[in-house]
């Protein structure tokens, strides 16, 4: 269900910006809150690079994102902004 959510916004954000983006575009996508790395997942066949992030305060769900082939890492984003 989640999957299908994420393709559906994706789908209607690339209609929009699509058309202005040259093929040789390199777009980097960072989900600060990537969970099962659903997001990068409905982008798979769209030329982005993207960097999957979980909290480290969070369900460490890194495991599921390497499972599905794509790549993240664990963030304490509290800890630089407040230290």
């Amino acid at each position: 269900m989640v999957q299908e959510l994420w393709q559906g916004r994706v789908e209607n954000y690339w209609n929009l910006v699509g058309p202005k983006m040259t093929p040789k575009m390199v777009r980097n996508v960072m989900d600060m809150n990537a969970n099962m790395g659903s997001f990068a997942a409905a982008l798979r066949s769209k030329d982005v690079w993207v960097m999957n992030v979980v909290p480290r305060d969070g369900p460490n769900t890194l495991k599921l994102i390497y499972d599905r082939g794509l790549i993240g890492s664990i963030h304490d984003w509290y800890y630089n902004w407040f230290f």
